[in-house]
């Protein structure tokens, strides 16, 4: 029979998995009916990213079971990373176009490239270290639980990860601020909240706590909130949404 943190564990990773699948259905859903190719690539890529904390979680409570390999707890929230730069440096650039002045966001153009050096940096660095305890038969390894004072936790298996999530924290709603397309300055800027919340709930909280299935818990809180901010996100590349009544222009009087 399963124990109470047992089930506590499955039952956050259920409700992450329902709320990401949902924001990813109706990303997908919304893409269907946009005719703008710009705005259907980024309600494709939100679809894309908002199912990336379900399978986070999934992998990381297997672990907390035993039921996965603890290394899927490094591979998998790494591989998230990388799908998020990658839509961060997607969005940006889209944000950019839609500047009139074409602005070049925090020298986004130059800051990207160190950014991925450092991530790929720390990839191979951690990958090689988990690839070499996994030959030496050295298992036990959890993200779960805080192994900052070390020094390596943080520098090859959380930087990788928190690096992609602060730029877009800080980058994305100063691109959707300069951009004059209303429709695309409200989606980036959800983005942006989803980057925070995985930053400072689901990596800032959860790395403070010792007990394990506390750690997991707040991981899927974090994940949730994150996930509503993508169904905002991809809810304000709707149609329904293209003009508030602040935009629909006023009828005059009559002319002669």
């Amino acid at each position: 029979m399963a124990s109470s943190s047992e089930i506590a564990a499955i039952l956050g990773a259920l409700a992450v998995i329902l709320v990401s699948v949902y924001a990813a259905y109706w990303a997908f859903e919304i893409r269907r009916a946009l005719a703008s190719r710009l705005y259907r690539s980024q309600a494709l890529g939100i679809g894309l990213v908002a199912l990336i904390p379900s399978v986070v979680q999934i992998g990381l409570t297997g672990t907390y079971l035993n039921v996965l390999p603890g290394e899927f707890q490094y591979a998998l929230p790494v591989m998230a990373a990388l799908i998020i730069y990658y839509w961060t440096d997607t969005s940006v650039r889209a944000g950019r176009r839609s500047d009139p002045l074409s602005r070049d966001t925090l020298h986004w153009s130059r800051l990207r490239y160190i950014l991925l050096v450092l991530i790929i940096i720390t990839l191979i660095y951690g990958s090689l270290n988990v690839s070499y305890d996994v030959l030496k038969g050295i298992t036990g390894f959890t993200v779960a639980t805080p192994l900052a004072p070390s020094g390596y936790f943080f520098i090859f298996i959380i930087a990788p990860i928190i690096i992609p999530l602060i730029t877009g924290a800080v980058i994305l709603p100063v691109a959707g601020l300069r951009s004059k397309d209303p429709v695309l300055r409200k989606h980036l800027q959800w983005f942006g909240f989803f980057a925070v919340s995985l930053l400072t709930i689901t990596i800032g909280l959860s790395i403070l706590l010792y007990n394990p299935l506390q750690s997991l818990l707040i991981q899927d809180l974090g994940c949730v909130i994150g996930g509503m901010c993508l169904y905002k996100s991809s809810k304000s590349l709707a149609p329904i949404n293209r003009l508030s009544m602040d935009e629909v222009p006023k009828k005059g009087p009559p002319s002669p």
